[in-house]
């Protein structure tokens, strides 16, 4: 059997999670859509449900929506820890930030992160990487940043917040080159 790393920074298995999600039940549909070997699908299928990420039904894989979304809250509790520091590093102030990963239940929903993956999902078989969670949120928020008001309203208003709070801090590819033009 395979060894993966901790869930929350393993894209290894995330192609098997994102086949589930978008309902492909049956392990010979999932063989069938990611073109892998049965053996490597099922430790993947394996380690997702020691993790609690999938739930099987007789013969088929359904998504334990409860336990991802304490995942993927898990991931953006990571990746706020690391704006954090930077904010820290930089010398800015990080107390939004704080307040959004004291709050980051109220902040991101269940049904928003389980959006997040679903889309995520979607991307992935448009022939896109695949990203482990903690990718994933900050992908979206790196997007956030840079997406209309307007339209962030509508996914839910209280992004706003975050995106003003992320806003602050700078992004690694703009340390980059902030610190090669220096």
């Amino acid at each position: 059997m395979a060894k993966y790393s901790k869930l929350e920074n393993n894209s290894e298995v995330m192609d098997v999670l994102y086949a589930i999600v978008l309902e492909n039940k049956s392990q010979k549909e999932i063989v069938r859509k990611l073109k892998q070997k049965r053996s490597t699908v099922s430790s993947k299928i394996w380690f997702l449900k020691k993790n609690k990420i999938i739930k099987k039904e007789r013969w088929s894989f359904y998504p334990d929506q409860n336990n991802i979304y304490k995942k993927m809250l898990n991931a953006l509790d990571d990746v706020l820890n690391n704006y954090i520091s930077i904010a820290r590093n930089l010398d800015q102030d990080s107390g939004g930030l704080k307040k959004i990963k004291k709050n980051a239940a109220v902040f991101f929903t269940k049904e928003t992160l389980l959006g997040i993956l679903k889309v995520y999902s979607l991307i992935y078989f448009y022939g896109f990487e695949k990203l482990s969670m903690v990718e994933m949120i900050y992908s979206f928020l790196n997007q956030l940043r840079k997406v209309n008001d307007n339209r962030i309203r509508r996914i839910d208003p209280k992004l706003l917040s975050v995106k003003k709070a992320i806003s602050e801090i700078p992004m690694r590819e703009e340390l980059v080159f902030d610190r090669l033009v220096e």
